[in-house]
């Protein structure tokens, strides 16, 4: 670890070294590139301030994704790859946190973790690797959509530096919600570049404009499931809303092409996951509808509060306000939405633009949806008071709070506030840099005040390893994905280490190496006798052995079952199923066709 770390410092401090002495060029030729470039890494760093610490902050979810971490890292070393039944949670007794949430983003964290570094160090490179892409890629979406980078720059400050995502990040640690936050400004630009096509004007259609969305849905995938669903909802809302150019040549082969792009790319990962869900082989939190979305709503006076504590959690709408966590969009993003609804009152500043009239007119209105969504306004509880809509209830239910809403709200309403911008810049500049700072200035200080506050005032926790998470219902947060059977009716669920067998079995030999088991018994009574395997029960597990066994489940635990006077050898352990890997080449392949296709393309495109 120390050397792979002076290695790096050593890097660095040369290519600094060559820049002042003028060996190499600096990547970006122009000086307004170098501000640029400049601004963005002000931007990532002032977000990353709290990762400065020794130690990490408290977050509500935080020894959860800490243990996937370390679930994922325990699964390499075993030869799995993918991982999907992680081998080291819950003491070994086998968790697919991998299988039901995806982790391809935490790999480079669990590699750091076997290279040597200690588990809070990989944590921490992960939110500033998370956060540099959230920087990069917003930056990139906004500049291609408005072809301004002072529009992009204050689009990636008002969006890397939002309430909510700074929320995400270090009051919940709510690791896969700000994962796939990086990817919605993906979505919007690949939505946008797939509608703006026309055949009217005689142009070809963009042979991969699909590419970006299908990029970006991709990276919710592999992030965040309930975003990826919310990210649905409001895509077909706009598919539907635009229904006559939803259905015209050059845009619904586009959406088709991403959407099956898309879903060859993550076959891998969707195949195991529909299997476990039809089947009904985990808990999941099923239990929530829309009563309790109403519960989690939001009230309006407090959707748009400048300041909020970093302490406290989510309480129930009937409690009040008082001592939750920030549950806020900001001043920020109303004051953007108020700046646009001035400048298309403006006819001067609003035909300056269309195309940004237009974006930004699409985005309040759908930003406020979701915003609406979110708040006790919406009629949630009236929802679930209908009988005939119970189904839909159970279904919306599954997002489990109103306030995950804020999610797109917050990447709608920040495109809204650059659309002002761009408006007012072409015709009043410097009305468009007064709403610039006072935009950045609504930002910066809550973020920073935010920041403070959690690093002053909230309990400091150190993670070496999973031995630090010694709280094992921790491990799993609710328990989700724990086998359906009822595995709580006894205490020795979360302790017990060793098998437990029947009156007349005797075992000879026992070893357990993470989801694998080897053992030798003998069936001494004249009837069936089973012996109860310290592994959880998930289809995947396979058993060699001779005639009259069977690998069976009871009370949620992997069972083997022995014919009367059986006696011999046992091994059990995790294989995954054959069309797993069947969906996996599948993926490897299309991925890899994309990439010949594309790099092709461009080749052809270069010599024309």
């Amino acid at each position: 670890m120390r050397l792979l770390t002076g290695l790096v410092f050593c890097a660095v401090l040369d290519w600094v070294i060559l820049l002042l002495t003028r060996r190499v060029k600096f990547p970006i030729h122009t000086l307004r590139g170098r501000y640029i470039a400049m601004a963005l890494v002000g931007i990532g760093a002032f977000a990353c301030l709290p990762l400065g610490l020794g130690y990490l902050t408290y977050g509500h979810d935080l020894s959860i994704h800490l243990s996937r971490i370390e679930g994922l890292k325990a699964g390499l070393l075993a030869g799995q790859f993918p991982v999907r039944m992680d081998p080291a949670i819950i003491n070994e007794k086998g968790y697919p946190f991998s299988l039901m949430y995806s982790d391809v983003f935490l790999y480079p964290a669990a590699v750091l973790r076997i290279l040597g570094f200690s588990l809070q160090t990989s944590y921490k490179v992960y939110v500033a690797s998370i956060t540099a892409a959230t920087v990069g890629i917003t930056f990139y979406a906004l500049r291609k959509m408005f072809r301004s980078d002072c529009a992009a720059l204050l689009g990636t400050a008002l969006y890397t530096l939002s309430f909510y995502r700074l929320t995400n990040v270090f009051v919940r640690a709510a690791v896969g919600e700000y994962t796939a936050m990086a990817f919605l400004p993906l979505v919007v630009y690949g939505l946008w570049r797939i509608y703006r096509q026309s055949l009217a004007d005689g142009k070809k259609a963009e042979p991969w404009c699909w590419l970006p969305f299908a990029l970006g849905f991709t990276g919710l995938l592999q992030s965040h499931l309930l975003t990826t669903e919310l990210a649905v909802f409001f895509t077909a809302a706009f598919c539907l809303l635009y229904f006559k150019k939803t259905f015209t040549r050059p845009v619904l082969p586009a959406l088709c092409k991403a959407a099956g792009a898309a879903i060859v790319w993550n076959l891998w990962f969707m195949v195991p996951l529909l299997q476990y869900m039809v089947q009904g082989v985990c808990r999941i939190s099923g239990k929530y509808d829309a009563a309790y979305l109403y519960d989690s709503s939001v009230y309006l006076g407090q959707m748009f509060l400048m300041f909020g504590q970093s302490s406290g959690v989510a309480e129930s709408i009937q409690s009040g306000i008082a001592g939750e966590m920030p549950q806020t969009l900001g001043l920020a993003l109303a004051a953007g939405a108020f700046f646009f609804l001035l400048a298309v009152l403006d006819p001067a500043v609003r035909k300056s633009s269309r195309d940004a009239a237009r974006i930004g007119s699409l985005t309040l209105g759908f930003g406020l949806l979701a915003a609406w969504c979110a708040s006790d306004l919406c009629p949630w509880y009236a929802l679930f008071r209908c009988e005939p809509l119970q189904a839909l209830s159970k279904t919306l239910g599954k997002l489990q709070f109103a306030w995950r809403f804020f999610t797109p709200a917050t990447m709608l309403l920040v495109v809204c506030a650059c659309c002002a911008v761009v408006l007012y810049r072409k015709v009043r500049p410097e009305a468009a840099k007064a709403m610039a700072a006072a935009l950045l200035a609504l930002t910066i200080i809550p973020a920073g005040y935010l920041m403070y506050d959690k690093c002053t005032t909230s309990e400091a926790v150190t993670y070496m390893s999973l031995a630090a998470v010694n709280d094992l219902p921790g491990q799993v947060g609710g328990g989700e994905y724990l086998p359906t059977e009822d595995t709580t009716t006894d205490d020795s669920v979360w302790g017990r280490l060793t098998p437990e067998a029947d009156n007349g079995v005797e075992l000879t030999e026992y070893t357990k190496n993470g989801l694998t088991i080897q053992l030798a018994a003998q069936n001494t009574g004249d009837t069936e006798a089973s012996i109860r395997l310290p592994l959880f029960y998930y289809p995947g597990y396979h058993m060699t052995a001779a005639d009259g066994a069977a690998l069976t489940h009871k009370n949620g635990y992997l069972t083997v079952t022995l014919a009367p006077g059986w006696q011999g050898s046992v091994q059990v352990r995790w294989t995954g199923m054959w069309f797993w890997r069947a969906a996996d080449c599948i993926s490897l392949l299309g991925i890899a066709a994309t990439v010949v296709l594309y790099r092709k393309s461009q080749k052809n495109a270069a010599h024309v």
